[in-house]
């Protein structure tokens, strides 16, 4: 084992690898949906009260699938007294507790900030890998 190295190297690795590839299938999802998932239309029935230092805040819609099911999600808005509005989501039609707002803006940037999450995860997870050797 080198000098330095923790025996505990290799589940602090593994730990970082899985939260990366969680990431990565998360940003993954993103453009899964806004492409292949079914659209709704959602009404925004909650609006957090506090806004965080971008100005946005989280807000709860609800969603009927079309197997009339309901569903709920959740979103980030920078707009204000959004409750009762109406938007669309996107939502996969096997498992409709994956979905979003169906906005392509919202996909992409969530796709690459999850995907680039995942990626950097698993980067550092390799720093943690105990040598073979």
């Amino acid at each position: 084992m080198k000098r330095g190295a923790s025996k505990r190297s290799g589940p602090v690795a593994l730990l970082l690898a899985t939260a990366g590839c969680l990431c990565l299938a998360q940003g993954i999802s993103k453009p899964l949906l806004w492409f292949g998932g079914e659209r709704a239309t959602a009404v925004i029935s909650y609006q957090e009260n506090t806004v965080s230092s971008r100005g946005a805040t989280w807000t709860r819609y609800r969603f009927t699938a079309q197997d009339g099911t309901h569903y709920t999600g959740t979103a980030m808005t920078g707009a204000k007294g959004v409750s009762g509005v109406a938007v669309k989501v996107a939502y996969l039609r096997f498992y409709p507790d994956l979905n979003m707002p169906a906005y392509g803006g919202y996909a992409t940037l969530l796709g690459i900030v999850w995907s680039v999450t995942g990626l950097v995860l698993i980067g550092i997870s390799r720093l943690f890998r105990r040598p073979c050797c």
